[in-house]
């Protein structure tokens, strides 16, 4: 039976929990059965889709150790968890975070996932990056994530596109990029 853990409710942050604090927080299904969530089970209104406006694309990491990986993306980067998933007793087997207004899912590194995807530990590399948008400085933040145990790989710098931008590995190697640049300003087509 899955537990259903909302650190939100009991902390306005997970910064500075300990990552094992994090992992033990679980309750029982929404009904104690055991069955699957349905619409009707709605934690803080977040499973009924009332957020999405028409199409949002949510990353999905595998991680080896998912305790560890909430506890870093929390200290590293300030992206919290909102929800957590456990199975056997400790044992964190789903968890989805937030960074800003973007929702970032967390899954167990297991040998027969049926996607094929794997934490890049086990591919000994990655094929992709996740970019965090800051109002911050950049400098300030490359720091703190340097602190925290990320590897820089390309520290901050200017951009030729008007941001300043710097790349980290985390510990099990996935690589993010953390800038100011947002994007372009959406074009209207006629």
């Amino acid at each position: 039976m899955l537990g259903w853990s909302r650190p939100g409710i009991e902390a306005a942050s997970s910064r500075g929990t300990p990552s094992s604090a994090l992992a033990t927080r679980s309750f029982a299904t929404p009904t104690g059965t055991g069955r699957p969530v349905t619409e009707s089970d709605t934690i803080d209104g977040m499973s009924d889709n009332s957020q999405i406006r028409s199409l949002t694309a949510v990353p999905n990491l595998r991680y080896r150790n998912l305790s560890a990986a909430i506890g870093f993306l929390a200290e590293a980067f300030g992206i919290e968890a909102t929800f957590i998933a456990t199975g056997k007793p400790g044992q964190v087997v789903h968890a989805q975070l937030r960074a800003g207004s973007t929702m970032i899912y967390l899954s167990p590194d297991v040998a027969d996932d049926r996607y094929g995807m794997h934490s890049p530990l086990a591919l000994n590399g990655t094929n992709q990056c996740l970019c965090l948008v800051i109002a911050g400085d950049v400098d300030e933040h490359a720091t703190h994530a340097e602190q925290a145990g990320a590897e820089l790989i390309n520290p901050p710098h200017d951009t030729d596109f008007g941001g300043r931008e710097y790349s980290c590995r985390d510990p099990e190697g996935h690589v993010w990029t953390i800038g100011t640049y947002a994007g372009e300003p959406e074009a209207v087509v006629a």
